[in-house]
């Protein structure tokens, strides 16, 4: 489990005052955040397989001024903003740049992002519905192969039988460090899909006799050192090749009745 380690220490501090876990609303209101667009389309179906309706979407500005006002940064100076893109830098100086949600409005609905991930082997790109050391469900890069997309999900902290090693997706001729790519993570009581650019890659339904990410409330993101603690598998960061960078285009949660 030392994949999970070094992001435990990046972000537990944050996640044990603002992620207050309770149960589940039908009623949770449309967030009235400045700066960021509010929209409740009709209802309807999000996708094939998906009966769960929309009650409201939020699509972020990608200025300071907005994302500071529903997240948390983590190496807050590594984190900048530029002509409608942010940017997450890893260097020596921050083990893990990136966001953390602050707002307890979300449990099940879909979470997008469309970015390049970073390259240099030791770098990982994270995109996460939940918390380390609880229920988790992941879309994960490693610097070391950018034409490689992982899947994963854990409850309690721990991989499921079954998914022990995620499953890996690519798209033909795809760097995903070098194109701007659409990720989603679609999360309902019954099913998580994955998806990329609007393509579901992955589906996982709630099956009785398995363990299921019921709880994966918070949403985060970054790049992090994964060279620091799992080089068999993000491989030996190498400092001399300079600092990593994610660059993000656009950002969106729309939340689910």
């Amino acid at each position: 489990m030392a994949r999970l380690t070094i992001r435990y220490v990046i972000l537990a501090g944050f996640l044990a005052t603002h992620l207050v876990l309770t149960g589940r609303s039908n009623s949770i209101a449309v967030p009235d955040t400045p700066s960021i667009t509010n929209t409740s389309p009709a209802a309807g179906i999000t996708n094939a397989g998906n009966t769960a309706v929309t009650c409201w979407n939020k699509v972020y500005n990608l200025t300071q001024e907005a994302i500071s006002q529903d997240f948390t940064f983590t190496c807050g100076n590594q984190v900048t903003f530029n002509g409608g893109v942010m940017q997450w830098t890893l260097d020596k100086a921050c083990p893990g740049a990136g966001l953390i949600y602050g707002r307890n409005d979300i449990w099940y609905g879909r979470a997008t992002i469309t970015m390049k991930v970073a390259a240099n082997s030791g770098a990982v790109t994270a995109f996460v519905r939940g918390s380390p050391g609880g229920d988790e469900i992941d879309l994960e890069w490693v610097g070391k192969n950018t034409e490689d997309t992982l899947t994963m999900y854990f409850v309690d902290g721990e991989r499921v039988n079954g998914d022990d090693l995620g499953e890996h997706t690519q798209l033909s001729g795809t760097d995903f460090a070098t194109t701007f790519v659409e990720y989603a993570i679609d999360f309902t009581a019954t099913q998580i899909q994955w998806l990329m650019n609007g393509k579901v890659i992955r589906t996982l339904k709630n099956d009785p006799k398995k363990k299921y990410p019921t709880n994966a409330r918070g949403w985060s993101m970054n790049v992090w050192n994964g060279g620091a603690t799992s080089p068999g598998w993000a491989g030996e960061t190498d400092w001399s090749k300079g600092p990593s960078f994610v660059e993000v285009k656009s950002l969106a949660f729309q939340s689910y009745c």
